[in-house]
């Protein structure tokens, strides 16, 4: 909350490891469809690196889709680092496979940065499609690229769900919010 933005215009963020569970792959491809409609879009991609064979695989296809260049692998980032790419990122995009409650979508909501993302776990419970960003199905490169033009093509809308994700955010994810959620579900149980 509160975070100072400075998005560097085009700047996708994915805040996650380079594992299967979070599908980097797909997030590539959908750079590479959705660079067709907006060339300046890249990907800055903030989580551990260490399963050096799937980490292989995602800089082949990088390089196969000419979008190697467009690609940084940051590794794993400190919290003020992440603050940092949090701020510079115009859009924070999941393109998660499996998902709990991802607090990489929750951070950027509170950050006023919106948020293209599938429906795995609860993904799309957190991210109000059309509303805070966008939700698309698991593994939908096509549908992926669509959702992030989608989102940055329309200054209008952009702005407009970067409000909207701040205000869900301070009703749902402040602290005390979520404690007194705690506390009634607890009494609730108790009663």
């Amino acid at each position: 909350f509160g975070l100072p933005r400075r998005p560097v215009p085009g700047r996708l963020l994915l805040p996650a490891a380079v594992i299967p569970r979070k599908d980097p792959l797909t997030l590539v491809r959908a750079l590479a469809l959705a660079r067709q409609q907006m060339p300046e879009l890249h990907l800055q991609i903030a989580g551990r690196i260490n399963e050096a064979a799937y980490v292989t695989q995602v800089q082949a296809a990088c390089a196969a889709l000419g979008v190697a260049d467009h690609v940084a692998f940051l590794g794993l980032q400190s919290q003020a680092q992440m603050r940092q790419r949090y701020s510079e990122a115009h859009l924070v995009v999941l393109s998660s496979r499996e998902e709990v409650s991802p607090m990489s979508a929750i951070e950027a909501l509170a950050a006023g940065i919106p948020v293209v993302t599938t429906r795995a776990g609860g993904a799309g419970y957190v991210v109000d499609d059309g509303r805070t960003g966008r939700v698309v199905d698991v593994g939908d490169a096509e549908a992926l690229a669509d959702a992030i033009n989608d989102v940055l093509g329309a200054p209008e809308r952009y702005r407009a769900m970067s409000e909207e994700a701040v205000a869900v955010a301070e009703r749902r994810f402040r602290l005390d919010r979520v404690v007194d959620a705690y506390l009634t579900a607890y009494q609730a149980v108790v009663a």
